[in-house]
């Protein structure tokens, strides 16, 4: 189906759907579908655009659910109310509409269940998976080596940051500031990975390993680095 909206019209029309003059200097919207063209005002277009999306089975929240029985139930109360003045083609091109967005409907309900399934799945997966340091788990084998996976995350160490290093490192005792930053990175790039090795279709990471690298303007990189298996019980 495609839209076509027009500007000001020179001669006023009919609206196919609530049978009303469109004003002179009203804006038209016209509407193409298996070679049937119609015309609207703007009041049904308002309807008739809200349903058309949904009709292409666009994400639908479910907030706006009572705008899409809104507009149907408009567009099916209106067509009753003027079926006996409604073209044969109007007809057609409204019932053909509302088919559409049933399946519009449907398709974005699968899409959302899919999805949710998916994400549902990948959770499970996330609380079962494995890392280690070294290579191999006990009571486990590696079946297949998938991948090697890496992630950086850089952060900034700030000018505060710096000066209680430095006050720190004078008076022998540690930067709990810089302390927390890098673990709080080195957590963050854990869990990029194990995001990474997932949906590549592993269940585990072994060979961890972080590097930390430091530039200029107080900001500190940690990089991660591994490999993806999936590994079986023994």
């Amino acid at each position: 189906m495609t839209l076509r909206k027009g500007g000001e019209n020179t001669l006023a029309k009919i609206c196919c759907l609530c049978g009303k003059k469109v004003g002179v200097f009203e804006a038209e919207s016209q509407y193409s579908q298996n070679q049937i063209t119609i015309s609207c005002c703007e009041k049904c277009a308002e309807h008739i655009n809200w349903l058309i999306e949904v009709s292409k089975g666009s994400s639908i929240p479910t907030v706006n659910k009572k705008y899409i029985d809104e507009s149907r139930n408009y567009i099916i109360s209106t067509m009753k109310s003027n079926g006996d003045t409604m073209s044969t083609e109007n007809k057609t091109f409204f019932t053909n509409l509302l088919l559409e967005v049933d399946e519009g409907i449907r398709k974005a309900q699968e899409r959302k269940e899919e999805q949710e399934r998916q994400t549902k799945d990948k959770e499970q997966r996330k609380q079962n998976f494995m890392v280690t340091t070294g290579y191999d788990f006990q009571g486990y084998s590696i079946k297949k080596y998938i991948d090697v996976v890496s992630c950086e995350y850089v952060i900034g160490t700030g000018v505060f940051s710096e000066l209680m290093a430095s006050f720190s490192d004078t008076f022998g005792t540690s930067s709990n500031a810089f302390s927390d930053k890098i673990a709080k990175a080195k957590q963050e790039v854990l869990k990029q990975m194990k995001d990474k090795s997932i949906d590549i279709e592993g269940n585990a990471l072994i060979g961890i390993d972080f590097d930390i690298l430091t530039f200029n303007n107080n900001m500190i990189a940690v990089s991660g680095n591994g490999t993806a298996v999936y590994v079986e019980e023994s």
